[in-house]
């Protein structure tokens, strides 16, 4: 009867020698990289406006909003109301005046929460109550403006997220805020004391893990509503056709060659 060959049921080693073990790597090793830009979430509100209205990118982004007529406008920031009159107290942080229908101005005040998260256990009890006290004197700066006679006004929110220490090292996250934290956002932002015809937007950026701020990161858009005209004033008019290009004028992209805005 012939033999039966059986087949091996595990792998042939081969002698050898064994490799020496790993030396211990420095004590850094397997620690999250160090953050090497700073933080957009430290940046004053006056550089933030003007960063995203230097950019044209983000411009269109913000002015891209029905009703808003900003294609042929003189748009100024920083613009202090006692040039209008003297008793008047404050700025309009972004202004828009169309060249021909200056009786069809915008006046918007913008607010920016800053974000910084640390790790999933933070404790945002106080981040939140400074949120809802900056959003409630935007919205009294803007029911101002309102009272005023602009023909349309604004509330912005600026929500500007730095989540990258809770990102632990990875340097293609884009993850901004959770939805825990998300909830608490939108506990600070209401329309709810705000003039009826006054317009309320959001405007989000999340940091990268290796890029400056405003660059190449995600942003996004929410309308919460949107700003009704009303006839403006004659005499708020005839101050606003007198403005012309000074402190603080941004420069449509199709005309600047050069900014000092980015700066």
């Amino acid at each position: 009867m012939p033999a039966i060959i059986g087949y091996m049921d595990r792998p042939l080693y081969i002698a050898g020698s064994r490799y020496p073990p790993q030396p211990r790597g420095p004590a850094e090793w397997g620690t999250s990289m160090p953050l090497v830009h700073p933080s957009i979430a430290d940046i004053i509100e006056a550089d933030v406006v003007a960063k995203t209205l230097a950019d044209p990118h983000y411009r269109n982004t913000l002015l891209n909003i029905k009703g808003l007529l900003s294609e042929d406008a003189l748009i100024r920031t920083e613009v202090p109301l006692r040039k209008f009159r003297r008793d008047l107290p404050g700025d309009v942080d972004i202004l828009v005046v169309p060249h021909d229908l200056p009786e069809q101005s915008t006046a918007i005040q913008v607010k920016r929460f800053k974000i910084k998260v640390q790790s999933d256990d933070d404790d945002f009890t106080f981040q939140l109550e400074c949120m809802k006290e900056l959003f409630d004197k935007g919205v009294q700066q803007a029911n101002d403006n309102a009272d005023l006679g602009f023909s349309q006004v604004y509330l912005w929110v600026f929500i500007l997220s730095d989540t990258r220490n809770r990102n632990n090292g990875r340097y293609t996250t884009y993850d901004g805020p959770d939805s825990r934290l998300n909830s608490i956002i939108r506990q600070a932002i209401s329309t709810a004391k705000l003039r009826p015809h006054v317009g309320l937007m959001e405007f989000e950026w999340v940091q990268p893990m290796d890029r400056p701020p405003f660059t190449l990161g995600s942003h996004g858009t929410h309308g919460e509503r949107f700003a009704e005209s009303v006839k403006q004033p004659d005499d708020l008019t005839r101050w606003l056709s007198t403005l012309k290009r000074g402190r603080n004028y941004v420069a449509p992209a199709w005309r600047r060659k050069s900014s000092n805005l980015l700066d």
